[in-house]
């Protein structure tokens, strides 16, 4: 059932090469198992936890290339509802302690250092 799911929403991921597509469905399964562990442990073996690290860093993968086939379900599933919710959240990730900026990084709070993360869940 999980397969199925992280299929129809991930398996049309177009990241410019069919091993890396292939991975983002394994490796988000294997993720969502073992949702909020160390990847350490999210992973059988070294040579699993090797290929998911190679996978997040390789220039190809970006968080909105992964998650491109998800939205167009998701906005397609809304579409046909009468009345939808969007119950929204913005949470501060203050990553204060690391004194040189980042690229993309801001100013969070009393002058950290860090993003805004705005989510929302769709609720009919």
């Amino acid at each position: 059932m999980e397969s199925a799911r992280w299929g129809q929403n991930f398996g049309d991921c177009q990241l410019g090469d069919l091993l890396l597509n292939c991975l983002t469905l394994s490796i988000g399964e294997a993720l969502s198992r073992k949702f909020g562990q160390a990847l350490s442990t999210v992973f059988d073996s070294a040579r699993e936890l090797k290929r998911a690290y190679a996978f997040l860093a390789n220039a190809k993968t970006s968080f909105a290339k992964i998650i491109a086939p998800h939205c167009k379900i998701t906005a397609s599933s809304v579409s046909r509802e009468l009345l939808v919710l969007s119950v929204g959240d913005t949470t501060y990730l203050d990553n204060g302690a690391i004194l040189e900026k980042k690229d993309g990084y801001g100013s969070q709070g009393s002058g950290g250092n860090g993003l805004l993360l705005h989510s929302a869940l769709a609720v009919d």
